[in-house]
């Protein structure tokens, strides 16, 4: 047996482990994202968690109705913090009736837009995911 198979199963291995980019943090409950926030008729949810590279968060109602947004806005104790993220749609599950839990990853951001998602995180953040 050669050195390379050897180790094949160990990189499998930390592939499932490490599938993630970006460390994960859960925030505190004073943090949210908005769709439409130019509208009246914007929606804003809690967030759950955050990494640079997206974010879960809660939300009820009918998954068509934020199929539509591309776009969505960081805030922090009801002030915005980070404007007009690009974003898309990676889960979409129900978590218990009649909430559902809505994974988002965060597409291109440019340098500025970058580090005021890092200083978001480090301000939200509550602790790290595990």
């Amino acid at each position: 047996m050669d050195i390379i198979s050897h180790f094949k199963p160990i990189s499998a291995f930390r592939k499932i482990i490490s599938r993630r980019k970006h460390p994960r943090f859960f925030v505190a409950e004073n943090t949210f994202i908005v769709f439409q926030a130019s509208k009246p008729n914007q929606q804003k949810m809690q967030i759950i968690d955050i990494s640079e590279g997206g974010c879960a968060f809660i939300y009820t109602g009918n998954t068509k109705d934020l199929e539509e947004f591309g776009y969505i806005d960081l805030m922090i104790n009801n002030k915005k913090q980070i404007d007009s993220v690009a974003c898309t749609t990676v889960r979409d599950e129900p978590v218990s009736e009649p909430f559902r839990k809505r994974g988002v990853e965060f597409k291109w951001l440019g340098s500025l837009n970058q580090k005021k998602l890092k200083k978001f995180i480090q301000e939200a953040t509550i602790c790290k995911c595990e």
